[in-house]
């Protein structure tokens, strides 16, 4: 189910953006204010992100581990496994797991378009290069995310409406100020060493993030999903015709179409710890 995520994700803007009136959501006995819920979906949205981005990249180290089974692969690749491969992804691209990643993905992101006879040869080239270029990007901002610990396990997480400045201690100035912004807060625990013992140090932070653009690497995840699943579907039998699958192409996309919002005037989401 490739869309998935995708559908829940618009269903959850429908709430954020007024589409949908949020006292629906309401229930006797509910005395949340609205902005409580709003920021409550902005999370859930938030954290979609992992689920969509964890099917993507299954999906496609499946497609070098174990490409007759995808299905069992995934289903029995365990923690470590999966944490490492997501590393060397990050650091080095899809080419730390299998060389020259734009001539294996590409056929399995296009298997229809075999080669340069085909119209969209070269948008399939290009995409299948930003498309390398977008799984590095994703997988460190997949690693990045360690609030996500605190959502899945208990909800010990809380989110809302923050203002994070930074002040230079000497000039006094302010050199950063994110004005109101989506954050969550939660807890890390750091093992470090005092003398010859070792204590645990609890850590508060505060992280910043941008539902939209979460939004939008949701809608990247999906589109990357649909090829992958849909394109063993090349052809279908309907009234006896053969007819093609339509893809995605991606070719005139930048990481900047994805990974930056305009409201944000090129700011940094960033995380403060206490």
């Amino acid at each position: 189910m490739p869309n998935f995520w995708l559908h829940k994700a618009r269903a959850i803007r429908s709430f954020i953006d007024g589409g949908n009136d949020i006292n629906f959501l309401k229930f006797e006995g509910d005395h949340d204010e609205n902005e409580v819920i709003l920021n409550q979906l902005k999370m859930e949205l938030h954290m979609m992100v992992f689920h969509s981005a964890e099917a993507l990249f299954f999906n496609i180290f499946s497609i070098v581990f174990a490409p007759e089974q995808p299905w069992i692969w995934i289903s029995r690749c365990d923690t470590n496994t999966f944490s490492t491969l997501i590393r060397k992804v990050a650091e080095n691209g899809l080419s730390s797991i299998q060389a020259k990643p734009e001539e294996w993905l590409r056929p399995n992101l296009y298997p229809s378009i075999e080669n340069e006879k085909h119209k969209n040869y070269e948008k399939s080239k290009s995409s299948a290069r930003f498309v390398c270029e977008y799984v590095k990007r994703l997988a460190k901002e997949y690693i990045d995310h360690f609030e996500y610990n605190s959502y899945k396990h208990g909800l010990r997480c809380f989110p809302g409406l923050s203002r994070i400045q930074a002040i230079n201690d000497k000039t006094k100035k302010t050199v950063y100020d994110s004005g109101d912004t989506e954050t969550i807060y939660f807890l890390e625990f750091q093992k470090v060493k005092s003398g010859r013992e070792k204590i645990t140090v609890v850590k508060s932070i505060i992280k910043s993030y941008n539902y939209k653009i979460d939004f939008k690497i949701i809608h990247m995840n999906t589109i990357l999903l649909s090829n992958l699943f849909y394109a063993k579907k090349i052809l279908i039998q309907a009234n006896g015709k053969e007819s093609k699958v339509a893809y995605y192409f991606v070719d005139d996309w930048t990481l900047n179409d994805v990974f930056h919002d305009e409201s944000e005037k090129g700011k940094s989401l960033l995380r403060f710890t206490h």
